[in-house]
């Protein structure tokens, strides 16, 4: 429900309070927007709905100025059954209202009365006067650009399983020393702020996901005394950070993924060329990888990356093998590199395919597939604009019908040309639009016969799968394809022509900003 200056109709009201009133004694989960603009009303008629129903709330969601919270008041000390509570706390609009210097008079505590509270989100400016029954709490998310409430969490929240910190400025001034025994989930994004220190401060004998990034400074060495710290047996299964390589010590990453026998998952910047090649010869790193990278940091590692391809996600062979029975390493399920954008995942799986050693650029046919796929990516791209040329918007059955014929009837010679060209990839994609989204298809069938040329290549294209390891998936990862992979069977699933991602597009971005 939003509130803003402008009142909502009676006739609105009539019904909230009726549903209200027809519930009963039923659970409330609801969503409050007052935005910006919305300055100080100390009532307001959806509040005044809300409020006498309180003791109902089980889920609250609320996003509004620091004034609006004011308008809540009478909620305190009659939340018993709150359960979760998600706040977005926003700085009005008004001159005369808080300003970006942190007040130390200001406490926002009508959630500390609230004995079923167990999950909180907060996000905003002050955040660390949120006053929270810190005790019973379970999960705790917290978003903020000044000062937070990170302390009180370490000192108060001892039965926490869930802790997860967003922070952009400075943060505190020293930090507690503590134990969370029961500490499942750690996440820490941080601008500007001393991660280590956070790190030095902690304890945690039952974590098993670690989540830290971006940061500049070199991580590892903390990591690896936070684990210790902890007793045996380390239950660490999924450890992803973000942090600069280059000031990293050869063999850290080694000893920390020691300490660590339990691990499922690792997911990190691209190592030093030492550290890699530990993840070769030591079958460290648990069985899911996934490496952070560019393609100038992939340049000159090519083949360390096949090694570790090798050694840990095929079957054993005479040169590499793996023996979880003896203790000799995990196989890797998935081995996947994660690029900045579409061209340099492009630009690796070039690489560690080997297309670039057998492509001739300046050949006809290089040139030729290179030029049609331009065309081709013009036509599609015109079918995008919202307002197209009415001229081209004519023309373009005819244009399009043009070009298919000249692709049509080409066979090319060598399969490479037409990987590097990735006309292969715009082909598909026509093939799979909707009819009503391209002009003239029901004429020309422009669908179909992009679909027909793929199938006359797809000998061509068969015939040299087995030199295919990598894989595009998604947008901008890669993934290895070991050679006993169900996906060689059927290679138009997606070896050839990209795989579906199942990585939320957030987990990707997660640490863009390093």
């Amino acid at each position: 429900m939003s509130i803003t200056k402008r009142r909502k109709s009676s006739s609105f009201i009539v019904f909230l309070n009726d549903l209200l009133a027809r519930s009963r004694d039923a659970p409330l989960c609801f969503y409050i927007y007052a935005s910006s603009s919305y300055i100080d009303y100390e009532s307001h008629p959806i509040i005044d709905a809300l409020v006498p129903h309180s003791h109902r709330w089980e889920e609250a969601t609320i996003e509004c100025t620091y004034n609006t919270v004011n308008a809540l008041h009478r909620i305190k000390g009659r939340i018993r059954r709150l359960r979760t509570l998600s706040l977005t706390l926003h700085v009005s609009v008004d001159p005369e209202d808080l300003s970006i210097d942190d007040p130390e008079d200001l406490v926002i505590d009508l959630f500390e009365e609230a004995p079923q509270l167990r999950q909180v989100s907060v996000v905003g400016l002050y955040t660390n006067h949120v006053a929270l029954p810190w005790s019973q709490l379970t999960q705790y998310e917290e978003g903020t650009v000044n000062r937070g409430a990170l302390n009180q969490v370490l000192m108060h929240a001892v039965d926490l399983k869930t802790l997860e910190i967003e922070a952009q400025a400075s943060y505190y001034a020293t930090v507690a020393v503590t134990t969370l025994p029961h500490l499942v989930s750690l996440s820490l994004k941080l601008w500007a702020i001393d991660a280590d220190q956070i790190i030095d401060s902690l304890t945690l004998p039952a974590v098993r996901h670690i989540k830290i990034g971006p940061y500049h400074e070199n991580l590892v060495p903390h990591l690896t005394a936070l684990i210790t710290r902890s007793p045996e047996p380390c239950l660490l299964q999924k450890l992803t950070y973000r942090t600069a390589t280059s000031v990293s010590q050869d063999g850290e990453l080694a000893k920390l993924l020691q300490l660590t026998p339990g691990l499922v998952e690792l997911d990190i910047a691209m190592p030093s060329h030492f550290d890699l090649f530990d993840l070769v010869m030591l079958r460290l790193g648990g069985h899911v990888l996934l490496i952070h990278s560019s393609i100038e940091e992939i340049t000159g590692k090519e083949r360390t990356l096949r090694d570790i391809a090798l050694s840990r996600c095929e079957k054993p062979t005479s040169r590499f093998g793996w023996d979880e029975d003896a203790g000799l390493g995990r196989r890797l399920r998935t081995f996947r590199l994660l690029f900045d954008d579409d061209e340099s995942c492009f630009g690796a799986q070039s690489s560690l395919n080997g297309w670039i050693n057998g492509w001739e650029h300046t050949s006809g046919e290089a040139q030729l597939l290179h030029s049609w796929r331009e065309m081709l990516q013009t036509e599609l791209h015109e079918l995008e604009r919202e307002e197209p040329s009415p001229k081209r918007a004519l023309s373009f059955p005819r244009r399009l019908n043009r070009l298919l014929e000249l692709i049509g009837k080409y066979e090319p010679g060598k399969v490479v040309n037409i990987y590097m060209s990735k006309l292969h990839l715009l082909l598909r994609q026509l093939g799979k639009l909707h009819p009503t989204d391209i002009p003239g298809d029901r004429k020309y069938h422009f669908r179909a016969r992009a679909d027909n040329i793929l199938n006359q290549w797809a000998p061509l294209i068969r015939a040299d799968l087995v030199n295919m390891r990598w894989a595009l998936k998604g947008w901008r990862t890669l993934v290895y394809v070991p050679t006993d992979d169900g996906l060689r069977a059927d290679p138009e699933v997606g070896m050839v022509y990209g795989l579906a991602d199942e990585m939320k597009v957030g987990d990707l971005r997660w640490a863009d900003q390093l």
